[in-house]
């Protein structure tokens, strides 16, 4: 029996729906604002951060958004950013490399830190061009081709204009400053005065956005399957009547969400083993998350960790993240409801390093990233969350 649709603030609702076409078009509308620019969304930016950016350009305010992104690339995020990269095997042999621009840009040696990571950006894509696509090109060859069907980075407002403006010609020495890494002006010393944080974050922001292109490339996803046989028009219109239904159902199910109320009622244990929570609720699948940590599970760590995309997080990912910190004790402070898919727990860490021990209090954004057809189908999929790596962070003194 169909349970009965409870009512909801319409309004809030809409709301919702337009955050969600909002967060949709985002690349799209982040490109626009900043591809000329040396920006481009790829898929393991932060959403927040390109969507705060995009809407600063679009009231006008274009330059203190690039300074808005340019601080958003600080040495934890660039660090983070190099551990996911290793899933691209070209990055590999040249992650010391990274390692090293990255202890630079932390220095604040802007001058070296883009040189080292353009080289490291023409070596991986030559590589990886080699290896999987069985041609000869780097980045700043003329023909190579950066787009990729299913691919966010790949897309045609992407990559290919981030390529195209940082290969302009530099045929001239150039004195002023500039603030997009253009590769042949620095590579070959016709801009010489490149040393700011914005152009260092660019150039980092580029091999980011590179490397899906990469792991893609690796993976033989670069290019659209080959579509099924044509479908008979009768199996068409079932189809459609069946997926309308279940687009009716689930329309009902995001209509009458309704937050719990546990957590107000003392039904949310602030810690324990995840036993001592309910199936199937946010808190449980991150308390397990912390106890995997406590006992140095890579493996089920990774497992239940989810990027957009659903692309899997390797186990050395977590090693390199969470190694040599120790979880002593945890303790959830809050728990927040926010919608149907969607919910934050507060969470307080007290956390041994090796030289250091440190309590730090952070909210965790879990979520259910499901290709919903029914309302059933959010019951039978488990929460996860992305930003792992702020769990082991160190917090700064102020």
């Amino acid at each position: 029996m169909r349970k009965a649709v409870r009512k909801v603030d319409m309004a809030e609702i809409q709301a919702i729906r337009d955050q969600m076409d909002r967060l949709a078009n985002l690349p799209d509308r982040f490109n626009q604002q900043f591809a000329d620019r040396g920006w481009v969304m790829f898929e393991a930016m932060n959403a927040d951060v390109a969507d705060e950016a995009t809407s600063m350009a679009e009231r006008g305010s274009v330059d203190e958004a690039e300074d808005y992104l340019a601080n958003f690339w600080t040495t934890d995020q660039i660090r983070h950013h190099i551990t996911q990269l290793k899933r691209v095997e070209a990055f590999r042999s040249r992650w010391r490399l990274a390692v090293d621009a990255e202890t630079l840009y932390g220095q604040e040696l802007y001058h070296a830190c883009v040189l080292m990571v353009l080289a490291v950006l023409d070596g991986m894509v030559q590589e990886t061009s080699a290896r999987f696509l069985g041609i000869n090109q780097n980045f700043s060859a003329e023909k190579t081709d950066l787009e990729a069907w299913n691919s966010i980075a790949g897309h045609s407002t992407g990559l290919s204009k981030l390529k195209q403006v940082m290969l302009r010609p530099r045929k001239k020495t150039n004195l002023e400053a500039i603030t997009i890494p253009y590769r042949h002006g620095v590579i070959h010393g016709m801009d010489v005065n490149f040393n700011s944080r914005l152009v260092a974050a660019k150039t980092w922001a580029a091999i980011f956005a590179v490397g899906e292109w990469a792991y893609l490339a690796q993976q033989g996803a670069l290019f659209q399957p080959v579509s099924e046989e044509p479908k008979s028009l009768v199996r068409e219109i079932r189809e459609i009547a069946e997926q309308q239904a279940k687009n009716e159902e689930l329309k009902a199910a995001i209509d009458s969400f309704k937050p719990r109320d546990d957590w107000e009622q003392g039904l949310i244990p602030t810690t324990g083993q995840p036993e001592d929570y309910r199936i199937g609720t946010p808190e449980r699948a991150l308390v397990q998350f912390l106890v995997w940590w406590q006992n140095s599970n890579y493996g089920k760590m990774a497992g239940s960790i989810t990027t957009i995309g659903s692309r899997p997080t390797h186990p050395l990912q977590m090693r390199d993240c969470f190694n040599g910190k120790t979880l002593c004790s945890f303790e959830i402070t809050e728990v927040r409801d926010g919608a149907i898919a969607r919910s934050t727990i507060s969470v307080r860490l007290n956390v041994r390093g090796q030289r250091d021990e440190w309590t730090h209090t952070l909210d965790v954004a879990m979520i259910k990233f499901v290709q919903a057809n029914t309302p059933e189908d959010f019951e039978r999929v488990e929460w996860t969350f992305s930003d792992y790596y702020q769990l082991a962070r160190r917090p700064k003194e102020n």
